[in-house]
């Protein structure tokens, strides 16, 4: 049990050390021009009240600065002043009209640190200081600190934290009584008010340190590992050139104070910012590359950036696996071996397993870290496949060094049973990185007695400490807690475009591969310009508006370079004669699905043939043919039109109706006006949509006869359609947040939801051979939304498109309003279920906003319905209500978030059985990477689909079970050589599967970096392979290549050259 004396000493000297932390006095500054009002005070803190900011507008402060005679009993006339800026805008500060400081960029942490203002302060009036903030067209948010210090206040406030320290670390460490004793005996040195004087002060002070010297060797056994940090936000409250202009400042801030100081170290995370430097300061590369030889510089560049990892896709963690290792190997000449994710927003539960098969050896975060209010500093996280790693965790990813802070480290790690403690420093929260004072200060608390023993260290050396130890961690199995649930969804145009930039980017690899061609070198840089915009402010939408102009650009750049390679690739796959459509599955599951071939245009319905004969309906649209396509996994197949329709011809799916137990029939034009519902019959589904709202309120699935709407239209007692189309399918909702704080990060109480569910107009717009679309135009509030609702005949998914105008804004007092579309089914069972990286994870369905890739489902054992999405992440589950998030117009750190056109497709796709049974994750696969069509222009007319093959490279798993694979793509070990990743997908193991490669020769089980690990036996162009529950497996596999192959193509590629600057492509 605390002691009472103990307590209270501790919160007297905590209290009084603060004050002088923070106890210059307050000054008063007067508004020169620019908003605001006529005068702000400066707190002691640095903070000015009442500051007032305006995008694109200047402010201009001015101040008397007037100085007492003493502040905390430290006397300030005599000293020098000096000052900490942070800021998130250029800035001047003018004393008496000279400059003392000047920032042209962002500055937030003026590294390193302190720079002085006046060089000896005096009583009375110092002059006149003039401020001037430059703020930009693109910042709206308010963050600007400057406080001033004195050598005289830092000094007492060290003095007064180090006795804290000691007392706290002594407090920890006294096991027996006659040490407890010791401890409040120097407690009660500490009177109700310390004496302001040196003198007095430091009697008291210097007594408690000898009192408690005895434990001096035992406080001293514990080891604090300081680690230099520099936590560089790619894009955040700033755009890219701040950020250039920051990484050059504080790779250089560092080396000249590894000059100055010889024990520094500093660890550094994400390879896009070491080529920044590459490219443009060579020279200073150079010293990088020195100090990593030393192993003074430790790259902990796992990764390309640190992105988010909750909604970037398995295959986009693996590919910043490969190219942050591969990078640090190759030109930093360095293995990195920590994976740094300091800022995430929580921890996707199968990342161990990737992480630890690119080389990682530790795993650093900051935020939701799963020993709650204990925050673990230290703890096995077992992925879910049961991958076990490293988990390092502290307080905060920068920060000083004081006492206080090794102190904290020291009592977290020796509660814990640690011998060691980690802390990271560096000033600020966008670059700074390590600072002179806080250096000199390490020295001296290095002499310091009763202070625990800390050094420069690396987050390497803190592991090898902690784990020669043989200290017993706790373990934490699978995903961590998430927060910022409003990052799901904020800002859905970079969802979108990072969501079609892994895809394009997938596809043209697998349609690579399948050609015998290489990976151009602009597919890589591509690759690396997709992972750059994965960054977390960035990808979560928290970025300000001029952020994501860029991040648009960017991916117009991915687009282009996949669209160039997947052309190529198409060319050469489509190496046949004859006029026929050329239709290419570019996934590892074999596909029978909807396709549009646009170059093929006509009216009414035909009937296509494949290679094998087999006959399919085809449907002429406004955009092109449209018929259903079988293709294997990795395989191209050949259609021709054969015929009109003849023997093929199919009733209409769509027809007016009343409700079932309503004796009307629509058979009339007045009765068809009159008839509330539309009804669909394909051969899967009989549904009821309300015309007025678009609701599904009627599902009955033939397959497994079972209706899915529990009340959506009149029951059978009933004399009138009192139904709840709320409760069906495809309801679109506003929802309404009351105005809080940051908007773009957080979900914050939802006062309001509005259902739309009357007032829509709904037509036919289709209906032929393959399917029927509906059109559902909905006018709400500032906004429309316009939903194309399609059935297929033959398939089970059922496709939504939706181009919405969305003019609702947020602000500070209306809120934040948001759009959600609901899939409410009558279910007996309601798990809820969520894809993740190369997984998937049940969760309570709860009503909580959750992440998670390409589809979430609820249901059970007997039946389910899945959501799929191509650009979303934001689900909620409650009972049987499935909910996908839209849009949300957040008006923080951007004000216009989410306003403008977007195009949103999802598609619900009712399955018997669960999940695992229908195989829905293939089903999202193919509903994000669509069947690549062509229409093949041949030169003999006489030739026909049938009598092709496809005789490209091919790759398909045989008696899969719960297995699939993710990825085919062209290594770089050799022409003739392809990586295969295959994941079980599903959480049970699989057992005997064979991964058949056509051609195969020789193979290889390799990492997540594409190293070969060991041999694979093949036999007859097939590997066996079993899997845990959710294991990701690469292989490398040689393959005999046709004869006239020929990769030799990039005369393609040069025919268009780029001068964009190359960092554009980071």
């Amino acid at each position: 049990m605390p002691n009472p004396t103990v307590t209270e000493a501790l919160t007297r000297l905590r209290l009084a050390a603060d004050r002088c932390l923070n106890a210059f006095p307050n000054q008063t500054w007067t508004r020169v021009s620019g908003p605001g009002p006529d005068t702000l005070t400066q707190d002691g803190g640095g903070g000015f009240h009442g500051l007032t900011l305006e995008p694109g507008v200047e402010l201009v402060l001015s101040c008397q600065l007037t100085v007492p005679e003493q502040a905390a009993g430290v006397q300030l006339p005599g000293d020098e002043l000096a000052a900490t800026v942070f800021s998130l805008y250029p800035m001047e500060l003018l004393l008496d009209g000279q400059s003392v400081f000047q920032e042209t960029g962002v500055p937030v942490a003026a590294g390193p640190c302190l720079f002085t203002v006046a060089k000896e302060l005096r009583a009375g009036s110092n002059g006149e200081l003039r401020l001037t903030l430059k703020v930009p067209n693109n910042q709206t948010t308010t963050w600007f600190q400057m406080k001033f210090t004195t050598p005289g206040l830092r000094a007492r406030f060290e003095a007064l934290d180090v006795a804290w320290a000691q007392l706290a670390i002594a407090d920890t460490i006294a096991f027996v009584p006659e040490e407890r004793e010791r401890v409040a005996e120097a407690a009660q040195m500490v009177p109700e008010t310390l004496p302001e004087t040196d003198a007095e002060l430091n009697a008291i002070l210097n007594g408690i340190a000898a009192t408690l010297k005895p434990l001096d060797a035992r406080a001293k056994s514990t080891r604090v590992h300081c680690v230099g940090h520099s936590h560089i936000d790619m894009n955040w409250l700033w755009t890219w050139p701040d950020t250039v202009e920051v990484i050059k400042r504080d790779f250089r801030s560092v080396l000249n104070l590894m000059d100055e100081f010889p024990e520094l170290t500093f660890s550094h995370s994400q390879a896009a910012t070491y080529e920044v430097i590459r490219r443009e300061e060579p020279e200073l590369f150079e010293r990088v590359l020195q100090r990593i030889k030393e192993g003074r510089w430790e790259p902990i560049s796992m990764t390309w950036v640190e992105g988010d990892v909750n909604m970037a896709s398995g295959e986009a963690h693996a590919r910043q696996l490969l190219e942050g290792v591969t990078y640090t190997r190759e030109v930093l000449g360095a293995t990195p071996s920590t994976f740094h994710a300091p800022d995430t927003f929580g921890h996707a539960g199968n990342l161990p397993q990737l992480a630890v098969s690119a080389g990682a050896k530790r795993y650093y975060h900051h935020r939701a870290n799963p020993g709650g209010a204990d925050q673990w500093p230290a703890y096995w996280w077992e992925g879910q496949d049961g991958t076990r790693l490293l988990a390092i965790s502290t307080p905060s990813y920068n920060g000083e060094i004081y006492a206080r802070d090794l102190a904290a480290a020291a009592i977290k790690a020796i509660k814990n049973g640690h011998p060691c403690a980690l802390h990271f420093h560096g000033i600020g929260d966008h670059g700074g990185g390590p600072s002179r004072q806080n250096i000199q200060a390490l020295r001296r608390f290095q002499h310091t007695p009763l202070l625990p023993s800390a050094e420069c260290s690396t987050t390497a050396a803190y592991t090898r400490e902690l784990l020669e130890g043989g200290v017993s961690l706790p373990i934490h199995s699978g995903e961590s807690s998430t927060i910022f649930e409003g990052c799901y969804t904020t800002h859905a145009d970079t969802k979108l475009y990072n969501r079609r930039g892994e895809n394009l980017l997938c596809t043209a690899d697998a349609l690579l591969a399948m050609a015998g061609l290489p990976e151009p070198a602009e597919v890589r840089e591509a690759w690396r310009t997709a992972l750059f915009n994965q960054f977390h402010d960035i990808f979560d939408g928290s970025a300000i508006h001029e952020v994501y102009e860029k991040n648009r650009t960017d991916f117009l750049q991915v687009e282009e370079a996949a669209a160039k390679a997947t052309e190529a690739a198409l060319d050469r796959i489509a190496d046949v004669v004859g006029e026929c459509a050329m239709v290419v599955n570019p996934t590892g599951v074999d596909r029978r699905e909807w396709v549009l071939v646009p170059e093929m245009n006509g009216t009414g319905d035909v009937v296509l043939c494949d290679g094998h004969g087999t006959l399919t309906e085809g449907q002429y649209t406004d955009k092109g043919l449209a018929f259903i396509a079988e293709v294997p996994s990795f395989g191209a197949v050949y259609y021709e039109i054969e015929s009109e329709m003849d023997g093929f011809d199919e009733p209409p799916m769509v027809r007016h109706a009343f409700a079932p137990t309503d004796g009307r029939q629509a058979n009339t034009p007045e009765a068809e006006a009159a008839a509330p519902y539309l009804r669909i019959e394909t051969n899967v589904y009989v549904a009821y949509i309300r015309k007025d709202c678009g609701v599904i309120v009627g599902l009955t699935d033939k397959r497994a006869n079972r209706e899915l709407v529990a009340f959506g239209m009149r029951k059978p007692s009933d004399y009138m359609d009192t139904a709840r189309p709320e409760l069906g399918l495809n309801v679109f909702q506003i929802t309404d947040e009351l105005p809080h704080a940051m908007t773009a990060w957080e979900i914050h109480e939802v006062h309001q939801e509005q259902s739309l569910i009357s007032g829509a107009t709904t037509r036919v717009v289709e209906d032929g051979a393959v399917r029927c679309v509906l059109e559902v135009t909905h006018r709400v509030r500032k906004s429309s939304i316009v939903e194309r609702i399609i059935f297929y005949r033959e398939l089970p998914r059922i496709d939504f498109e939706a181009d919405i105008e969305w003019n609702e804004i947020g602000s500070p007092n209306d809120g934040v309003p948001g759009l959600k579309v609901a899939f409410t089914a009558n279910l007996p069972e309601c798990e809820a279920w969520f894809e993740t990286p190369f997984a998937a994870v049940r969760r309570n369905s709860n009503g909580q906003e959750v992440p998670a890739l390409r589809w979430a489902d609820v249901g059970g054992s007997t039946y389910g319905i899945a959501v799929l999405n191509d650009s979303k992440h934001g689900y909620d589950a409650l009972g049987g209500r499935l909910r996908l998030t839209l849009l949300r117009s957040a008006y923080d750190p951007d004000a216009i978030s989410d306003a403008g056109k977007h195009h949103v497709r999802f598609a619900l796709f009712p399955h018997p059985g669960d999940w695992r049974a229908a195989n829905v994750p293939a089903a999202a696969l193919a509903f994000n990477q669509p069947l690549v069509t062509r229409f093949v222009k041949g030169d003999h007319d006489d030739e026909y689909a049938e009598d092709r093959e496809f005789a490209g490279f091919e790759a398909r798993l045989r008696d899969p079970q719960t297995a699939m694979i993710s990825l085919v793509k062209p290594s770089t070990a050799g022409s003739n050589v392809v990586v295969v990743r295959v994941y079980e997908t599903a959480g049970v193991s699989v057992h005997n599967a064979r991964l058949w490669v056509s051609g195969a020769v020789a193979a290889w089980v390799a990492n997540v970096i594409e190293q070969p690990i060991a041999a694979a036996e093949v036999r007859e162009e097939s590997i066996t392979l079993s899997l845990r529950p959710w294991e990701v497996r690469t292989y490398l596999v040689e393959y005999e290549p046709d004869d006239d192959d020929d990769d030799s193509w990039d005369d393609e590629w040069e025919e268009e050259d780029d001068d964009d600057d190359d960092d554009e492509l980071l």
